[in-house]
């Protein structure tokens, strides 16, 4: 689908794309991975969304809560006291807003300050959230979070009644019993063996007569009698053990539960494997994994979420899809799927690249610092407007617009 067909209408705004929007980052927050503390004034916020929508952004993404790996979860309430007046005073010169919130109660807050767009790093996998966007006008923008934006799925617990589970459990005996039966007919056999039971002499051609071994001859060795009945032992351990389950299903849903922020829990893990990683300033060759289990993975998600949006009522103009870079992948993940962006572009709604500054821009570069890696995050970017990206979501954005008027005046005359 030609980038020029596809339009994102956010709220009273519609935007087309003729050419990449830039989106600028913005956030609120004391932490965040590359701007922490900054911004988390909020005058300074304001001012700063102001400059860069004078250099050039045409979308400013507000957020107060960091999702850097290892990030300390923030409440909604403290997150809706940072960034509610930097929204209302952008959305008031005319700024199309979009909130940065996994939080309901925060994004309906924001829109009812001016926000046009709900980015939901989650993906929109809270049926709340949905049921929020679907009332509303705003822009949506999906995005695929690793292993958190895959839904939880629950699946019932089928239990036997008391008769049925004893039956069950008395079949399995029978069968472990048989089974123990015929493991002892083989060793009967070999012992006789071992005592001479007689055996005929076999004829050879012409009358020769071929006098049979000592101790018979060898038969395959079967399996100890313990061993073969590990199945049937196993069956009727197991009939026993649904009998019980009416006991021990509170254990076991117990032991299944989830922690309280998944998200939270994800980007622990994503900072372990960020200390581990060990940058060098020469390019580097990356093995990198077949790309279709995880493009089936982040373009399965997407295209998901997308129809269960439009399945609440939610029209298709109003959605964007973001795959997510860093959010649960590894470095060599986050290349491969930026190199399939021309097939996320296919699906066929507006598509976010949203690469500054993260690891795997320090990996290609050698950079370590985060802030230093803005040159990198404009290559990546170039790559993926080439391939089909629509928004590009930096923290760089006046740079980004020098960038991209300076290509465009000569790639797009």
């Amino acid at each position: 689908m030609a980038n020029d067909s596809k339009t994102w209408r956010c709220g009273k705004y519609e935007l087309s794309f003729d050419r990449p929007r830039i989106m600028g980052v913005l956030n609120v927050t004391p932490d965040s991975f590359s701007d922490g503390g900054e911004h988390f004034d909020p005058d300074a916020a304001i001012e700063y969304g102001l400059a860069m929508l004078d250099a050039g952004a045409d979308i400013i993404d507000v957020g107060g809560e960091s999702t850097r790996p290892g990030f300390t979860p923030v409440n909604p309430d403290e997150e809706a006291r940072r960034v509610l007046p930097v929204v209302r005073a952008l959305a008031k010169e005319g700024a199309i807003v979009s909130i940065d919130t996994r939080h309901v109660a925060v994004a309906k807050a924001a829109v009812r300050c001016g926000a046009s767009i709900v980015n939901d790093v989650t993906g929109f996998t809270d049926p709340k959230m949905v049921e929020f966007v679907k009332t509303s006008t705003c822009g949506v923008i999906v995005m695929h979070a690793g292993e958190v934006a895959a839904p939880a799925r629950t699946h019932a617990t089928v239990q036997l009644d008391t008769s049925a589970a004893a039956f069950v459990a008395e079949k399995a005996r029978e069968a472990a019993a048989e089974a123990a039966r015929e493991a002892e007919k083989p060793a009967r056999r070999r012992r006789g063996k071992l005592l001479g039971d007689p055996k005929p002499e076999a004829k050879l051609p012409g009358g020769v007569v071929q006098p049979s071994l000592p101790f018979g001859e060898p038969e395959p060795t079967s399996e100890p009698a313990s061993e073969q009945e590990t199945p049937a032992a196993e069956q009727a351990a197991a009939a026993e053990t649904v009998a019980l389950a009416p006991e021990a299903a509170p254990a076991a849903t117990e032991a299944a539960s989830e922690p309280n922020d998944r998200l939270a829990t994800m980007m622990r893990r994503s900072a372990r494997r960020e200390e581990a990683y060990v940058p060098t300033s020469q390019l580097r060759r990356f093995t990198l994994p077949d790309s279709a289990p995880i493009m089936r993975r982040v373009m399965g998600f997407l295209s998901d979420q997308a129809r269960t949006l439009i399945h609440a009522g939610v029209s298709r103009d109003r959605i964007c899809i973001d795959p997510g870079p860093g959010f649960g992948k590894s470095a060599n993940e986050d290349i491969v799927i930026q190199r399939e962006t021309a097939k996320m572009a296919s699906l066929g709604y507006p598509l976010m690249c949203a690469v500054s500054r993260k690891r795997f821009v320090g990996a290609v570069s050698g950079v370590t610092e985060a802030a230093e890696r803005d040159a990198a995050t404009f290559g990546v970017c170039l790559g993926a407007i080439q391939a089909g990206a629509n928004i590009v979501r930096v923290h760089d954005a006046a740079g980004f617009a020098q960038f991209l008027n300076g290509y465009w005046a000569v790639a797009k005359p």
